[in-house]
């Protein structure tokens, strides 16, 4: 081959590789995707780019995971201190699910107080309230107000 005929094979095959339809034939039957350099590139830079994105988000989620647990050492003693102090009010008796009477949960009870009385009581006065008339059953939950 001399110099002329590689520049007219190389020019047609430039030709014959820009038409859509001849790429679509060769996709198909190697079963695969070509891609342009320039989409290939911009894939490049796009995945480079997400890397980065990656790292700034992993950092942001340990800053995260770090301050939660911070959190939660700080809210255990808190906890500790709830628990002794329902003990001691009595207030562990309470149980929101069990049945005051009249179709009302002990919860409803009191939220029908508050409702009722909102400057008159808190939520923890209507528990309270409900816990001293109560009777216990099986150790936590409050029976029906005995009349």
């Amino acid at each position: 081959l001399n110099l002329e005929t590689a520049r007219v094979f190389r020019k047609t095959a430039s030709h014959i590789f820009s038409d859509p339809a001849i790429i679509e034939s060769i996709e198909e039957e190697i079963e695969k995707k070509l891609l342009s350099m320039d989409v290939y590139n911009a894939m490049k830079k796009e995945l480079a780019d997400s890397q980065a994105v990656i790292e700034k988000e992993r950092k942001i989620v340990e800053a995260r995971v770090a301050k939660a647990t911070s959190l939660k050492a700080e809210l255990d003693p808190v906890k500790k201190e709830y628990a002794k102090l329902m003990e001691e009010s009595g207030l562990d008796w309470f149980c929101p699910e069990c049945q005051w009477g009249m179709g009302l949960s002990c919860k409803n009870r009191v939220e029908f107080l508050l409702d009722k009385y909102p400057y008159e009581a808190t939520a923890i006065e209507a528990m309270a309230k409900l816990v001293k008339e109560g009777k216990s059953k099986q150790g936590k939950c409050l029976n029906k107000f005995s009349r």
